[in-house]
């Protein structure tokens, strides 16, 4: 499920972002997406030490980092799986703005598949759990 959350980026209007995110986390990648859209509209793999290039911004504008918030917003948006296969497909990786930083290493697209393989996995695990339930619930003639 999604909810809305609302942003004052370049392209304005509303982005969604999952209701399952902590709220703090959830605000945080909405603004993300406004500040920086090259980075945080779409699933681009970015830049190794970009968190360092988040803090230093905020530290540059005298805002306070709640870095418990900030951790867990860098690791729901780099484990989502348009992130993770991104990575996996080897795309650029980018740096706030959007500049190339280079290619991911043959370390992080293994580890990014690994994750994506995993997550198959039991997503078939429950698919066959649920019509296994549901066909001893049904009833027989």
């Amino acid at each position: 499920m999604m909810v809305e959350a609302e942003t004052t980026g370049r392209s304005g209007g509303r982005v969604a972002v999952p209701e399952l995110w902590p709220p703090g986390a959830a605000a945080l990648i909405a603004e993300w997406r406004a500040r920086w859209p090259a980075a945080f509209t779409k699933a681009v793999p970015l830049a190794a030490g970009f968190s360092g290039q988040i803090k230093a911004a905020l530290r540059a504008e005298d805002r306070p980092i709640d870095r418990k918030t900030v951790s867990m917003a860098i690791h729901l948006w780099t484990r989502q799986s348009a992130y993770l296969r991104a990575v996996a497909r080897g795309e650029m990786r980018r740096n706030l703005d959007g500049s190339e930083a280079g290619l991911p290493d043959d370390a992080a697209c293994q580890e990014a598949q690994r994750l994506l393989d995993e997550r198959a996995a039991r997503h078939a695990e429950r698919a066959r759990r649920e019509r296994e339930r549901q066909l001893a619930a049904a009833p027989t003639a």
